[in-house]
């Protein structure tokens, strides 16, 4: 299988294909397949297996994932773009709003997102976007974010401002029926310009037409329902290269780690041969009255696919040849630290592709400061970079979309308007790889030894205004106490001197009589 992955369709979400050459013929892979592939990937077990069985790879039978990074390359991801628990994992920068504190949190637990963020991270890694819906649930007075795999969007257009302004999602789904299940497909079509979002229930495909569904199960008018103008749906992916689809983190990367895999397999095949015979078993004596070859000794054999009586002694297998025959290896004399080393290279040519791998080379460097981990994961830190802000720039949509229908809803009050920009945030600057303390230190030291202010040091090494005002409570503290002991000590040395006792320089000060 030869993929060509810089094959994807324009226009509308649906169009994006990946192009395949399967059984000689050139194929092109709805999204809804690519996926699928991309998540094989991910998983990695069986993976050459699995798409075997859809008739891909059929001339590489023996081909295994043993050279996968893909997994390693997505976890670099959700090890760096928003570890740790909320709210430290997503500090917010709520300038212009500081009522927005409490609404965010309370959406936060009502959406599970200490443990949702990491999914978030995993799914656009892997399949290069996600889309965030806010969902009420009816009879509750909560608002919370529901993360949709991208295979279920059958359509979607945008705007300008990349705006979601027509949607249908088909997700599959189970119902039980006493002790049957049933499966189904839900429907949902949510249309801006119609102001209406319609639901069904039903078992035909995603390419159904809407006029073949029947009459929608459940239709809600936008205003009337939710107070809204909008489609409450947010598009988030992991890297943006103008096409309708997202690009994932290993996506451009598949023909590289596919032949990764091959040399590894090739090296694996040539250290153990796939279990087969690897020795052939000779007679050496000869019959004293004919002066002919003995025949083999007589043990127990089997025959293999060739024909061949084959021994099997304490796990070795041996070829049964008439006597007087040369004992000869079956494996070929072949250069493995060759093979070994055109596979190293490849894989460090991949890494140049995938800076992310260098991540896993961090602990054999032994210790290195902040900035030589800095300069060493350069590339990997500007795309982690990258696709943190694409992630808050649509957590941050999907927000102001949930707060907005919350407030109509009741949920909370006084948060201003979304038009007015009074639910505008964000979330603060933080490093890809933090700064550790000793560091830190060193920096601070040589900007005021540069002659920068103390606090303004602190400032560009990331202190709000609530540490800078401890730094400074506890600076005068320190000033206060410093001063105190130096009057303590005054006060000693004149009592001493009073007493006629060795002042500082050793020499001894005669004391005044009463009557002095």
């Amino acid at each position: 299988m030869k993929l060509l992955t810089s094959l994807f369709g324009g226009g509308t979400a649906s169009n994006l294909r990946l192009s395949v050459t399967k059984e000689g013929a050139q194929n092109e892979l709805p999204y809804s397949e690519v996926a699928k592939l991309l998540w094989s990937y991910f998983l990695n077990n069986g993976l050459y297996d699995e798409l075997r069985l859809v008739g891909y790879f059929l001339n590489e039978p023996n081909l295994k994932a043993i050279r996968n990074p893909a997994q390693r390359v997505v976890k670099f991801y959700a090890d760096t773009i928003w570890p740790g628990r909320l709210p430290t994992a997503l500090p917010l920068d709520l300038t212009g709003n500081k009522g927005l504190q409490k609404p965010i949190e309370e959406l936060w637990k009502w959406s599970n997102w200490q443990a949702r963020k990491q999914l978030m991270v995993r799914q656009t890694a892997v399949l290069g976007e996600v889309f965030i819906k806010v969902a009420q649930p009816e009879g509750k007075e909560r608002v919370y974010l529901q993360l949709i795999r991208p295979e279920f969007i059958t359509q979607c257009e945008r705007d300008e401002q990349d705006n979601i302004t027509y949607l249908r999602v088909d997700v599959p789904r189970a119902r039980r029926e006493g002790v049957a299940t049933s499966f189904y497909l839900h429907t949902e079509v949510w249309d801006k310009a119609g102001g209406t979002a319609r639901f069904w229930e039903h078992d035909k495909t995603p390419e159904t037409p809407l006029d073949q569904l029947g009459a929608p199960k459940q239709r809600y008018d936008l205003e009337a329902t939710w107070g809204i103008d909008f489609v409450p749906w947010v598009r988030a992916v992991h890297m943006d290269i103008g096409e309708s689809r997202g690009v994932g983190a290993y996506l451009l990367q598949l023909d590289k780690i596919d032949e990764a895999n091959r040399l590894a397999t090739r090296l694996h095949t040539m250290l153990f041969r796939h279990n087969d015979v690897t020795w052939a078993l000779k007679a050496n004596m000869m019959d004293a009255a004919t002066g002919r070859p003995l025949p083999p000794p007589r043990v127990a054999t089997s025959t293999d696919s060739d024909g061949n009586d084959v021994v099997d002694l304490a796990g070795e297998k041996f070829i049964r040849l008439p006597g007087m025959s040369e004992l000869q290896s079956l494996v070929p004399n072949l250069n493995y630290e060759a093979a070994l080393s055109a596979l190293n290279a490849h894989m460090a040519e991949l890494k140049n592709d995938l800076p992310e791998l260098r991540y896993y080379d961090l602990p054999e460097l032994g210790e290195l400061s902040g900035r030589a981990i800095r300069l060493l994961m350069g590339p990997a830190v500007t795309n982690a970079a990258e696709v943190r802000s694409n992630l808050e720039d649509a957590l941050v949509r999907a927000q102001k979309m949930a707060l907005t229908i919350g407030q109509n809803a009741g949920i909370w009050e006084n948060l201003g308007s979304y038009e007015d920009g009074d639910l505008e945030h964000g979330f603060e600057e933080r490093p890809i790889i933090p700064i550790d303390r000793y560091e830190q230190a060193e920096i601070i030291k040589a900007e005021k030894e540069a002659g920068l202010p103390l606090f303004t040091s602190l400032r560009k090494s990331g202190a709000d205004e609530t540490e800078m005002a401890e730094v400074e409570a506890d600076y005068a503290r320190q000033q206060a106490m410093t001063q105190a002991g130096m009057a303590s000590a005054l006060l000693e040395a004149q009592a001493q001197f009073d007493a006629g006792q060795p002042g500082q320089n050793g020499a001894a000060e005669p004391a005044k009589s009463p009557q002095e």
